[in-house]
């Protein structure tokens, strides 16, 4: 949610989804104002397909053509120009051990310390930079 990277609280439901992802991924986005990525977002469970900008105006005309809103052969055209696209090797996702230890803690102060004792320094950065 974009809202988040200006030091916002998440609306129009993020809450209510952020606290469904893996561990405490959401925790993390939330608090971190992180930015997913199509990759991350599916990982995570927040999109169910990914469909390249390239192939989006062949969707839309394949879209177009249907008549019907059955959920079931929206969702096998969408799948017919979607692909799973690979998390970067950087991904934040790859470190959801990391995350979950950090941001499963009950305060945001012991978020913090949490966040302080890494010996790696990227979340801590991450998180520090949002609330600077």
């Amino acid at each position: 949610m974009p809202e988040t990277a200006l030091g916002l609280f998440p609306d129009i439901g993020a809450s209510y989804f952020y606290l469904r992802l893996p561990g405490f991924f959401g925790e993390y986005a939330g608090l971190a104002g992180a930015r997913l990525d199509g990759a991350e977002m599916l990982a995570c469970g927040l999109a169910t397909h990914f469909v390249p900008s390239e192939r989006l105006l062949f969707l839309e005309q394949a879209l177009a053509k249907v008549n019907t809103s059955d959920p079931d052969v929206i969702s096998a055209i969408i799948s017919r120009f979607s692909h799973i696209p690979k998390l970067k090797e950087g991904s934040p996702y790859h470190k959801m051990k990391i995350i979950n230890c950090c941001f499963s803690r009950r305060t945001i102060e012991e978020i913090i310390s949490s966040l302080a004792s890494l010996r790696d320094g990227w979340l801590f950065d991450a998180f520090f930079c949002f609330l600077w």
